[in-house]
């Protein structure tokens, strides 16, 4: 039974956090006249809101950037990290055989 009361407290305690994310989720597929209200579902699903960022924003190339960027920073990690892990390997320090 105590489980019980854990269970509970834990769903309803991830419901509470999720319900922001899901609210956002569903707004973005309303119209804007829609969005203030407090439901969930609305009776006129669009994409319109998409649409606008798509042909609005230049998203395509800020998804180039940031794949770009994080492309750069993962191969350069990748690569420093093997070479200090050489040398760690390598060297005689105070703790290596921990």
């Amino acid at each position: 039974m105590k489980k019980f009361w854990i269970y509970l407290f834990l769903i309803v305690g991830g419901l509470i956090f999720a319900y922001p994310f899901l609210w956002m989720i569903s707004a973005s597929f309303k119209p804007e006249i829609e969005i203030s209200h407090v439901g969930l579902w609305s009776s006129n699903f669009t994409l319109n809101s998409y649409k606008a960022v798509v042909q609005k924003i230049p998203i395509w190339r800020a998804l180039f950037n940031s794949l770009f960027v994080s492309s750069c920073v993962t191969l350069s990690v990748i690569f420093f990290g093997s070479i200090v892990g050489y040398a760690l390997s390598r060297l005689r320090f105070f703790g290596r055989d921990f």
